[in-house]
């Protein structure tokens, strides 16, 4: 019951922080790059301020210490219970995001889903557990009609899967490869035929696709050599460093753990957006400094010290509005 108050005077913080307008936003272009858009994002400290949100009756004192049985700041939440602890040696956060913890058939960190069935587990880059047709197994996985990870995603319709495609291209062994039979746009063939060859959103044709990104490399701009050549190798729109695959890698300005901690605008010319307040650290795969990322976002720590941590931060799962985007440790929108 305490939980349950608690969670309701959170919700009731950051409600207010929207009603007052206090979000600022960070640009971007979505994940296809179809579009620019922009996304709501705390980006600084959380509603109520300096951890003590969920305090009531004007209190302003914290819990010093989460282990002693006793109500210290007086706010009727006691160690564990009380939000100023969580996250604390006492208290750290729950959760589920190693091939141990993934594989023991238990909800580690409560969210109603154990092992593969999480996000935390088959969204994360480090679980091998949870990954088909990886971890040492059978790439009959990747055709045999079962969700060996059970992510929900079967054979070709699974990203590890089409991850592994082109380096098994033109062998037996080939998967997943210009196949017109498994409703999954992938091959080289397939990426560059002007047509839409799945049953997907027709706007996501060849390179613009994220399944010929994940299985044709040409696909995808992410190297050094990609991001410096002035061509648009997706077919996007987006060349370079405009493109968010190029951020993400850590190929441009303000996409390193250096440059997202600085207090510097590193990017030329500036956009107003500084470390982890920029699309381009908090969803870079190499940042580990912000929230964003298939990493950050199921650590069980907050990142970028605005007091919402993983999944409850928006620069890990913002759903609703003109924007949505949930990283893969997080539950999809929608």
């Amino acid at each position: 019951m305490t939980r349950f108050l608690k969670l309701t005077f959170a919700a009731t913080a950051v409600l207010a922080l929207f009603a007052t307008g206090a979000c600022q936003e960070s640009k971007g272009n979505t994940g296809s790059g179809a579009s620019t858009s922009t996304n709501t994002n705390t980006g600084g400290t959380s509603a109520g301020g300096s951890g003590t949100g969920n305090q009531g009756g004007g209190n302003t004192a914290t819990e010093t210490d989460c282990d002693n049985g006793v109500d210290d700041d007086g706010d009727d939440f006691t160690d564990c219970d009380d939000f100023d602890c969580e996250g604390t040696a006492a208290c750290p956060y729950e959760v589920e995001n190693t091939n141990a913890l993934c594989s023991d058939g238990d909800d580690n960190d409560g969210d109603n889903e154990a092992d593969c069935s999480d996000p935390s587990c088959y969204g994360h880059p480090l679980v091998t557990e949870c990954k088909e047709g990886e971890a040492g197994a059978s790439l009959a996985q990747c055709t045999d009609n079962d969700d060996n990870d059970g992510d929900g995603r079967t054979d070709c319709e699974d990203r590890d899967c089409l991850k592994l495609a082109e380096a098994y291209a033109g062998t037996a062994n080939e998967f997943c490869w210009n196949d017109p039979n498994d409703d999954v746009e992938s091959g080289d063939v397939e990426c560059s035929d002007g047509n839409n060859n799945d049953t997907g959103d027709a706007s996501f044709i060849d390179c613009v696709d994220f399944s010929c990104q994940d299985s044709v490399s040409s696909c995808k701009e992410d190297t050094a050599a990609e991001c410096t050549d002035g061509v648009d190798q997706e077919s996007n729109t987006f060349v370079d460093c405009a493109d968010f695959n190029c951020q993400y890698a850590g190929q441009c300005p303000e996409s390193t753990d250096a440059e997202c901690s600085d207090g510097i605008d590193n990017e030329s010319p500036p956009d107003t957006f500084i470390d982890c307040m920029d699309f381009s650290c908090q969803r870079s795969e190499v940042v580990t400094v912000c929230e964003g990322n298939a990493t950050t976002c199921a650590d069980g720590v907050d990142n970028d010290g605005n007091g919402f941590v993983d999944c409850d931060d928006f620069a890990c799962r913002s759903c609703g509005g003109s924007l949505e985007y949930s990283a893969p440790t997080c539950a999809p929108c929608g």
